[in-house]
């Protein structure tokens, strides 16, 4: 082989390797762009997932709230109905006792009363 051949080809595998290095660095960069696209995918799945879940937490609290408001009210209303019922059951009662009290009154009097004629005999 002559020396120009031997120059021609030390030349040619000198372009080969910086082309093969270029080339390594080209995919490299690539890769390290995919990989960057793939952090990026990652974070707004991630942002995504997260918000799906503040969300659902903040729906469930709402839930929780409207659940304990209308355990509140049905709380309210047993007992206002109790209170009802308790004041019904004390009218009855007073009512029951006032008559009791007059019956008592009109008994004594009447007894009074045939006590104090003189009894014929």
């Amino acid at each position: 082989m002559s020396e120009s051949e031997s120059e021609e080809s030390e030349e040619r595998e000198e372009r080969e390797e910086r082309q093969t290095e270029k080339r390594q660095k080209r995919e490299k960069r690539e890769k390290r762009g995919q990989e960057t696209e793939k952090t990026e995918e990652t974070e707004e799945t991630e942002e995504r997932e997260t918000e799906k879940r503040k969300k659902r937490e903040k729906r469930d609290r709402e839930t929780e709230t409207e659940e304990t408001e209308e355990e509140r009210r049905d709380r309210q209303r047993e007992t206002e109905e109790r209170e009802e019922t308790e004041e019904r059951q004390r009218e009855k009662r007073e009512r029951r006792q006032k008559r009791q009290r007059e019956r008592g009154q009109r008994l004594t009097q009447h007894d009074q009363q045939s006590y104090s004629r003189p009894s014929s005999s």
